[in-house]
């Protein structure tokens, strides 16, 4: 019979489990599409030397270009080429190995509260534990954690001296970060000098002498090395150059809202994720526990000054989380160990509390191991996240780069942002006659204007193929799962003189006066050839050993791919096939919120609006997010008036679950307006303090109008449009609000603004004709009328209205066939025989008086 382990043996278990977690983390497939950047950059390094200038994409060629990380990417090319993904998996491994070692190392005193940090630490940072060269940083961070911890006796590690400011130089030529290597070491110096003030004003245990006039040698060594590089400081300062240089609105403004790690932590987009979370508890914990430290003199002001710049790292990007989670180590480890220190110290506290508190810790370390191999921290709705030890298919396009290889474009080529990395690694591969693409994700190879306009053009703000052909592009290359707007891609497919040639699972490839493929045939061929990798079961041996032990559960498969697809489908104007691999996906993995959200959109897109809601609702009831309610609230609004009610419901329950939802907030406001309820109205906008102030003006307009406040409402509604031009809504209120004045010239250029702003909108059309007709305008009022029953053949009301004019104006026989023409699709409309009678009893009387 095995004994149980004692008491004493319960760090270990606890060491164990942590290492286990961090091994969870690790086996991950890496879906990096930058890797294929840093591949072919490597590649054309070895083959060409060190890049001055943009030698890789077509557009801005020789623009002025620093590659920061060019050591990287001679390490990973060679490496790639012998042993591929799964040797740069593990050597990426190895590297972060070194890293948890070190800062493990670096928490040393604390022996049972380090594996708790260190466990903290891997989940914060886990997500980006990924092939690029950030992995670099991690691992400069954590040796400089270690190696600048002050040592017993003496001022600074020798090995401190020597070792740092050789990874420096590694450093500096590998990573755009590398700056936080010299700032740590600033860092320190200041906590010695603060160290030093502070145990000479409280008694306190100085620090060991001389460890200034150290730190100070290590940071000129560290400013030294930094410069031995190819570029000199412009690439060891590429930090600063971000900071100060190009400005943060770079990643804001010109990047992709979609590129989520370029978002804050704090975005409320990502509040939810685990990670985000642990990271915002721990960041409010740990000045406390840091404070008991200090109160328990367990720590020194200079470990917590180390915390503040990595800390600062992770504020605006939540790709720096590893970063953050390494800073705020320190002062939580020591902050543990006073709290234990304290505890012991108490003549209630059990003898086997340590034990207990240990086994807790690796259970817990373990059901978070469990969790990372089962996808539950990885999991999303853009890719298959899935363990493993190698390279994911989802940034890559082999399909579309074997057709574009075997029919090669005669011009140039406009990918997307997120492609032009695989097509740049493609080019010296699988295909090497392949145009150099126009963009890619390292936005340093071009001015930044190019990345704001390529969002222009993408956005409908500028004209896309005036551009195409400025740049000479013969064939389009669009990603068409989630990157580019389905709008960019419907309007390559409604342009005469672009076909689409191509359509593979990931991209669409679009050619200049080409013919369009016969979409029925891909259809049939979705239905029947494509193979969705998601949809296989898990492949990695160790995963699948312990699925079969039952320690993992069974693997859930999600069908992104046959989502895309239907989205694809769907896209091409073809909804049935669409729903057919929608519904195909839902018999997959039923109750599948992803399945639901695409059901439900497909539905609602056809006009299936119950089947629609009824997706919407079991979406509601399977998540808890705000995005169903919604849905389902914007459905009611379909309903007009009657609908009301229950939208605001609908947006009221969406509030209760996502305080922050601004989408629920603002259809909320929405709905009070159309309930036509000022008083709500009033105090929906009270509560919505972040709204545009064009938006603003608008509610506020409309409740005065709703509350017949004229000149108030003109006020509000007039700020409305001088706000925000565009906004039509505002200029359809404002020339209400001004023809309830009398202010009728006025109304009449605020209606012909609204009908510039909206050409296709008939209503707008006939309530320029109705102004009109009111300032006895009869061929203004005419033109307007006939273009809303051009645009609305089926509506009664501007012919009639026209007619109506005409009888008045004594011109019965041109009313005639406006009355004519709604009579015959309606025989029986009972304003139009009255209008009709008008004109024959007129006559009859014409001819009594002859």
């Amino acid at each position: 019979m095995v004994s149980p382990p004692r008491w004493s043996s319960a760090p270990r278990l606890l060491a164990v489990a942590v290492g286990l977690l961090f091994v969870a983390f690790c086996l991950r497939e890496d879906v990096q599409p930058d890797l294929y950047f840093h591949l072919a950059a490597g590649r054309w390094i070895a083959a060409h030397g060190l890049p001055e200038s943009n030698v890789f994409l077509a557009v801005h060629r020789g623009n002025p270009y620093v590659d920061h990380e060019w050591l990287f990417q001679c390490l990973a090319w060679p490496a790639f080429r012998l042993g591929g993904g799964p040797l740069l998996a593990t050597l990426k491994n190895l590297a972060l190995l070194a890293a948890f070692a070190a800062l493990a190392r670096a928490l040393g005193r604390t022996p049972v509260a380090r594996w708790f940090v260190l466990a903290a630490a891997i989940v914060v940072g886990g997500g980006r534990f990924v092939l690029r060269p950030e992995v670099v940083s991690i691992v400069g961070v954590a040796l400089h954690l270690w190696l600048l911890r002050p040592a017993p006796r003496k001022p600074l590690a020798r090995r401190a001296l020597l070792c740092l400011p050789l990874f420096q130089i590694a450093w500096s030529n590998a990573h755009g970060l590398s700056a936080l290597g010299p700032i740590l070491t600033a860092t320190a110096l200041a906590g010695a000098v603060l160290d030093a003030r502070v145990a000479r004003r409280t008694g306190r245990h100085a620090p060991p002498p001389g460890r200034a006039r150290a730190l100070a040698l290590l940071l000129a060594l560290e400013a030294l090395a930094s410069l031995f590089n190819p570029y000199g400081p412009k690439a060891s300062g590429y930090l600063f150059y971000v900071l100060f240089g190009q400005g943060r609105d770079t990643a804001t403004a010109a990047f992709s809202p979609r590129i989520v790690e370029l978002r804050s932590p704090f975005d409320p987009a990502l509040r939810a994720r685990p990670e985000v979370l642990l990271f915002s508890y721990w960041l409010l914990g740990a000045p406390l526990l840091y404070g008991l430290a200090l109160w328990r003199r367990r720590a020194r002001p200079s470990e917590g000054l180390l915390a503040l710049p990595l800390v600062a790292t992770a504020i605006p990007y939540v790709r720096n989380l590893p970063l953050a989670a390494l800073g705020l180590a320190l002062p939580t480890a020591a902050g543990l160990g006073a709290l234990g220190e304290w505890l012991r110290s108490r003549r209630w506290a059990p003898g086997w509390g340590r034990g207990a508190v240990c086994g807790l810790g690796a259970a817990a370390a373990l059901f978070l191991a469990r969790a990372a191999l089962a996808d539950r921290f990885h999991e999303n709705d853009t890719y298959d996240a899935r363990p493993g030890l190698g390279l994911g298919s989802f940034p890559t396009y082999p399909e579309e780069v074997a057709w574009l290889a075997e029919h090669p474009p005669s011009g140039a080529l406009f990918n997307d942002f997120g492609s032009g990395h695989y097509l740049l690694y493609a080019r010296g591969e699988s295909a090497p006659g392949l145009p150099a693409p126009s963009i890619c994700g390292n936005a340093d190879l071009y001015p930044r204007a190019w990345l704001e306009r390529y969002h222009r053009l993408l956005r409908g703000e500028e004209d896309l193929f005036a551009a195409l052909d400025e740049l000479g592009v013969s064939d389009v290359f669009l990603d068409h799962r989630g990157e580019v707007d389905a709008h960019a891609l419907r309007v390559l497919l409604g342009h005469p003189q672009w076909g689409l040639v191509h359509a593979g699972p990931h991209a669409l490839v679009f050619r200049r006066g080409a013919a369009d493929l016969d979409r029925a045939a891909l259809a049939r061929s979705i239905a029947d050839g494509w193979r969705f990798p998601d949809e296989r079961p898990d492949d990695f041996p160790p995963t699948r050993a312990l699925r079969w032990l039952r320690l993992l559960p069974p693997r859930r498969v999600r069908p992104l791919g046959r989502l895309r697809a239907a989205r694809l489908l769907d896209l091409l104007g073809l909804p049935e096939a669409a729903l057919d691999q929608a519904h195909r996906a839902e018999a997959i993995a039923p109750g599948e919120p992803v399945v639901l959200r695409t059901l439900a959109e497909l539905e609602q897109d056809c006009g299936q609006v119950e089947k629609a809601r009824t997706h919407w609702r079991a979406l509601a009831d399977a998540v808890p997010t705000a995005l169903p309610w919604v849905k389902l609230g914007l459905l009611a609004l379909r309903r007009g008036r009657e609908g009301a009610p229950a939208a605001i419901a609908h947006f009221r329950t969406a509030l209760a679950r996502e305080p922050d939802s601004r989408l629920a907030r603002e259809n909320l406001l929405a709905a009070y307006e159309l309930a036509e309820d000022p008083v709500e109205l009033r105090r929906a906008l009270a509560r919505t303090p972040k709204l545009a102030p064009a938006r603003r003006h608008y509610y506020l307009g409309s409740a005065a109008l709703l509350e017949g406040d004229l000149p108030r409402a003109r006020t509000e509604l007039a700020a409305a449009t001088a706000a925000e031009p565009q906004l039509a809504p505002a200029w359809a209120l404002y020339a209400e609000a001004l023809g309830r004045l009398g202010t009728l010239p006025e109304a009449e250029e605020a209606w012909a603004r609204l009908c510039a702003l909206t050409p296709r909108d008939a209503s707008a059309w006939r309530a320029l004709g109705d102004l009109r007709r009111a300032r006895r305008d009869l061929p203004g009022a005419l033109a307007a009328y006939h273009r809303a029953r051009e645009l609305a053949p089926t509506d009664d009301r501007a012919p009639l209205a026209a007619a109506e004019f005409l009888l008045d104006a004594g011109r019965p026989e041109d009313a005639l066939p406006w009355i004519r023409g709604v009579l015959r699709r309606k025989p029986r409309h009972s304003k139009a025989l009255k209008l009709y009678a008008r004109i024959t009893s007129g006559e009859a009387r014409s001819r009594e008086a002859d």
